[in-house]
């Protein structure tokens, strides 16, 4: 009777070391599938970020293009501005002159 119950523990300590054995291996290879899915998601950020480094290399030019351009057009638009200060001035004297032209004529 001893027999048997020794054999029968000894089945029962090896049926729980294969249950233990089997969902080791089965959280190995539950880590191992996940390591490899980051691994995969890492390297499309990768990518994503070599792509968007690359937009930045082709944008920059165009930001410091735009900006000269931007300088140049507000110098153009003060030249612009005093010009017209000019023109107003010239107009208001030709018409003071005109009238002061009229006012001499009508005393004649």
């Amino acid at each position: 009777m001893e027999a048997v119950a020794i054999v029968l523990a000894v089945a029962v300590v090896l049926t729980l070391a294969w249950f233990a054995g089997s969902r080791l291996m089965d959280r190995s290879r539950e880590r191992r599938v996940q390591r490899e899915k980051l691994e995969s998601v890492a390297s499309g950020h990768r990518e994503m970020a070599a792509a968007h480094e690359s937009s930045v290399d082709r944008l920059e030019p165009e930001v410091e293009a735009h900006r000269e351009a931007a300088a140049e057009h507000a110098r153009a638009a003060d030249e612009l501005e005093e010009r017209i200060e000019r023109e107003r001035r010239q107009a208001r004297f030709h018409e003071q002159r005109a009238s002061e032209t009229e006012g001499e004529r009508e005393r004649i």
